[in-house]
């Protein structure tokens, strides 16, 4: 790495300590043009569905198939997110986790009204 790659990664990271949004947005670009998610995008969908369960009222041994269910889904939907019609890609991937923890709550709740024989 030169040394400007490496001022260049030094500034990306200060902005994104101020504005966290830049880190995702910028992250989201990056992995649209590489055709693939990176691993720093998964951490930071695992950060962000982690901080979400942890707001919510679930039984512990839950809350694990909360958090890879959002990712998997955050994963699975981050590039449908588009610039043109929202500057908030935090919001937009916020969303695609609490649906993904709607969808396991639902699971959950049919399975426990399930009789087993």
């Amino acid at each position: 790495m030169n040394s400007n790659e490496l001022i260049d990664k030094w500034e990306a990271e200060q902005l994104a300590l101020v504005d966290p949004r830049h880190d995702l947005l910028t992250e989201i670009r990056r992995c649209k043009v590489l055709g693939h998610p990176t691993e720093h995008l998964g951490y930071i969908f695992l950060n962000l569905s982690e901080t979400l369960v942890n707001r919510l009222n679930i039984k512990e041994d839950l809350k694990e198939d909360f958090i890879s269910g959002g990712v998997l889904d955050a994963l699975q939907y981050y590039s449908h997110f588009n610039e043109e019609r929202s500057d908030d890609p935090i919001a937009y991937i916020i969303q695609i986790i609490k649906n993904s923890f709607a969808k396991s709550s639902r699971k959950f709740i049919r399975n426990e009204n399930t009789v087993h024989i």
